[in-house]
């Protein structure tokens, strides 16, 4: 669409998300949500001039968009008003044409859906309570059916704000910063739909695809895909390394000689020189150099992590007023902003087979200045520095604006998702914040966690972000690890973050005290597991779900077995029904699986947590067989599958061998034996008796999948 200047109202329209946009010359505007009748307007105060719609494309998508200029107080500024093709999206961007006093922020909201339920975050915590909810974190609101929308700001993370002020919304840079420099741009997202979590991921992926942060897979790093040795605050080995680091070293020999094979070690803030005199031991106050103490370590990071023998993730925190470093490289306020700096430090880490590079204290002190430029110098050649060496990044202690600028990067795989060292008084701020963190693409970490604490242990694989046990030699609960952990030490985890349900939002929004009921899920195209995990938050409660609000669709899967996991008994329900399940402060968990068109459900590695989690099962199908692939870890040879089904059983399987035997006094439950014969997977069909012809057609179509074994099942 080509642009064309208006004397009257301009109006836009998506077809297909109905929204409508109207800007008057006079400068009032209006975005309407045709489906709920729902209408966010303002006024600019100020006459409009050039008001044009035009059209285009961005990272986001193809736009249609409303363009107009106006003056505060003499100072020019140009907005615009942008809707996508397909995608529930608004995006606010207004450039500021000659320098600006940083008053009357765009857009401003006089008008907009009243009567809902709201909700946003604090530092390592949620609210839903309006006043409550942190300046620079995105805000939700929801009704009793489930309809949300989700402002934020959509960039300037870090000195950005939302404010509600005399019923007044207004999202622009914080005030304290009095002016705004020719030529600078602010943007804001509003995202509207049904579901709160669909309208996280809606809102999430845009701002991703703004930034084209490629969001990374779950075993991006080692961080992600294996399980570590954690050293921070609450972990036995916290500024307690023992001499060059040799309780460390012992520590991770104590794991393996326990079962449990650790992919890396943390090094948390004893590594590095701190205060002056500096010394590793200075804890409470700012790091002289981010390089080893050489008082621990005689040979320096890189001869420490060879006598290891594993990857290193190291911490950094604020510097020290007194740092040699800020004679020679730009700081702003107690942070490096000089990409020299990022740069020589990136070298030094990659040359000390450092992986991933935790920056920690972002709530404070490690800050910048609070202005237009520094924290994005900060952050962004920290980012590219790390980028240009391989190295990925966490964050940690993270205020709400730092999940939203991890949206720019493709390197910043994790982020803290609450306070110091997993324990039951952090889960409810560990699911919220977790819904937070994957909707921008960063995959959550629970922080360390004894694994003596089996519900601990569970929380932290549900949330599929890094695994961190900090357990002194002699306590490490193999049994528990190795729910978790394949043999190699590789994380069998779901497909995303554990996060609450759309009902629990809605529960706690009417009775604080509702429980939680938190889902994820693996996914295999029409078929899909889930994982529920639910607790009481206050007094002995039910959970309450159908398997058709976690994804199973009720038509194409009429009936669902749901198996409680520790109980380790299934109960088969239909997909449409709800779901009822005690469950106290402890938890309960449930793993969700549909029965599929063969008449099984398949219900996987009930050994593991995340029975059907990708690591372990990387391929299921039902066309009326079950087509099933097994990943195994190295030094596995046979693993036991579990599965639901009212008929005997056939199988063929291909590069192993298979057999299944009946378990327990429940006549529906199978189990299948699968061995490798030393191959790294498996693939083995399943189906009733009497259907050879399923596995007649399949060989015609899929002649390379002949299979090695073919017999009945249960012979």
């Amino acid at each position: 669409m080509a642009a064309v200047l208006s004397l009257g109202a301009v109006t836009i329209s998506q077809d297909s998300t109905s929204l409508t946009v109207t800007v008057e010359p006079a400068g009032h505007f209006a975005i309407e949500y045709a489906p709920l009748g729902w209408v966010f307007s303002g006024d600019t105060g100020r006459p409009l001039s050039d008001l044009v719609a035009s059209a285009g494309s961005d990272s986001i998508g193809n736009y249609k968009e409303v363009i107009f200029t106006y003056s505060v107080d003499g100072a020019p500024r140009q907005a615009r008003i942008r809707t996508y093709s397909g995608k529930p999206v608004v995006l606010f961007l207004v450039k500021y044409l000659g320098q600006s006093a940083n008053v009357e922020p765009f857009p401003s909201f006089s008008r907009w859906p009243s009567g809902l339920h709201p909700f946003g975050f604090q530092s390592w915590n949620y609210t839903f309570a309006l006043e409550c909810i942190e300046a620079g974190s995105p805000w939700l609101f929801f009704d009793s059916s489930l309809n949300a929308f989700l402002l934020s700001p959509a960039s300037d993370f870090i000195v950005s704000q939302i404010d509600n002020t005399g019923g007044v919304v207004e999202s622009g840079i914080d005030p304290t910063i009095p002016t705004l420099d020719a030529g600078w741009e602010h943007r804001t997202m509003l995202v509207l739909g049904r579901g709160i979590n669909a309208v996280f991921d809606t809102w999430g992926h845009a701002l991703t695809d703004l930034y084209g942060k490629v969001r990374p897979a779950s075993d991006a790093d080692v961080s992600l895909a294996r399980a570590g040795l954690w050293t921070d605050n609450r972990s036995p080995y916290y500024y307690n390394p023992g001499t060059a680091g040799q309780a460390l070293i012992d520590a991770m020999g104590y794991y393996q000689s326990s079962g449990i094979q650790l992919g890396y070690l943390q090094a948390d803030s004893w590594w590095y020189p701190k205060g002056v005199p500096p010394s590793w031991q200075n804890n409470g106050t700012g790091l002289y150099r981010l390089r080893a103490d050489l008082q621990l370590f005689p040979d320096d990071l890189a001869g420490f992590q060879n006598r290891l023998g594993a990857p290193l993730i190291v911490h950094s925190r604020y510097w020290h007023e007194l740092s040699p470093d800020r004679a020679e490289y730009a700081f702003s306020g107690a942070v490096p902003i000089d990409p020299r700096y990022w740069k020589d430090l990136a070298a030094y880490l990659s040359s000390s087979g450092v992986t991933v590079f935790e920056q920690d204290w972002l709530s404070g002190p490690a800050v910048t200045a609070r202005n237009l430029r520094d924290p994005d110098a900060f952050f962004d050649n920290m980012a590219q520095a790390m980028t240009e060496r391989g190295i990925h990044m966490q964050y940690s202690m993270p205020l709400p604006a730092h999940f939203l600028q991890s949206a720019k990067y493709s390197n910043l795989t994790s982020i803290r998702a609450s306070a110091d060292g997993l324990a039951r008084d952090r889960w409810d701020s560990m699911l919220f914040d977790s819904r937070l963190a994957s909707a921008v693409g960063t995959w959550p970490f629970t922080d360390n966690f004894c694994s003596n604490n089996v519900r601990n242990v569970l929380l932290a694989t549900l949330s599929a972000g890094p695994l961190g046990p900090a357990d002194a030699i002699g306590q490490a609960d193999a049994g528990n690890l190795g729910q978790a952990l394949r043999a190699d030490g590789v994380i069998v985890k779901p497909d995303s973050p554990l996060a609450p349900t759309d009902a629990t939002y809605l529960a706690i929004a009417e009775n604080p005290a509702a429980p939680m009921v938190a889902a994820t899920s693996s996914d295999f195209g029409a078929l899909k597991a889930s994982y529920v995990f639910a607790y009481a938050r206050k007094d002995p409660a039910e959970a309450v779900f159908s398997p058709e609000s976690l994804g199973i669709s009720a038509r194409l899967f009429p009936q669902t077995l749901v198996y409680d996991y520790f109980a380790q008994t299934g109960e088969m329900v239909p997909s449409a029904a709800a779901f009822h399940g005690a469950v106290d402060e402890d938890g309960s968990y449930f793993v969700v699986v549909p029965v599929g068109p063969s008449g099984i459900a398949f219900l996987g590695d009930t050994a593991k947590f995340i029975s059907l989690g990708k690591k372990r099962i990387s391929r299921l199908e039902d066309d009326g067989a079950i087509t099933v692939t097994v990943e195994f870890g190295a030094g596995e040879r046979t693993v036991a599958l579990d599965l639901y089904s009212s008929a005997p059983l056939s199988l063929a399987v291909n590069r192993g061998r298979a057999r299944v035997v009946r378990t327990g006094a429940d006549s529906q439950r199978h189990r299948l034996l699968v061995s490798s014969l030393g191959n790294s997977s498996v693939t083995v069909s399943i189906w009733p008796c009497g259907r050879s012809s399923i596995l007649r057609q399949r060989l015609i179509d899929r002649p390379l999948e002949l299979p090695a074994i073919q017999r009945r099942a249960d012979e």
